[in-house]
């Protein structure tokens, strides 16, 4: 039995070893189908090996770091987004309270509505 590890290693470890496996199960297919020399095998299994391992390294490391990339880049946008429009929805809220602070003015009423809050959490 295979001992896996959690995390890149272990996955690491199961694709290569599947890739191999897979590679070694269609030479011993030519092998009894066409009857491969010696010397091909080796070359084969020699190809087999850096093909899995430059393989595993892009399915492990590679697809999950260009993800990462693409998600912290959706996560920035949105922040972007999101505080744009706290700040817009901040300066919406003081216009329409001015609005009604000039409307009681000019309609010579008092004016006592306090003026709205700032949310600290989007600065």
């Amino acid at each position: 039995m295979i001992p896996v590890c959690a995390g890149r290693e272990g996955t690491f470890l199961l694709v290569f070893l599947a890739q191999y496996v897979a590679g070694v199960c269609y030479l011993g297919l030519q092998f009894w189908s066409a009857g491969l020399r010696l010397l091909d095998s080796g070359e084969f299994v020699a190809a087999l090996i850096v093909a899995a391992t430059a393989n595993s390294i892009l399915l492990v490391e590679g697809i999950p770091m260009v993800a990462e990339r693409f998600l912290k880049r959706q996560r920035a946008e949105g922040k972007r987004e999101g505080l744009s429009e706290g700040r817009i929805s901040q300066q919406k809220k003081w216009e329409e309270w001015n609005q009604r602070r000039l409307q009681a003015e000019r309609n010579q009423q008092p004016f006592t509505e306090e003026p709205p809050v700032l949310d600290k959490s989007d600065d």
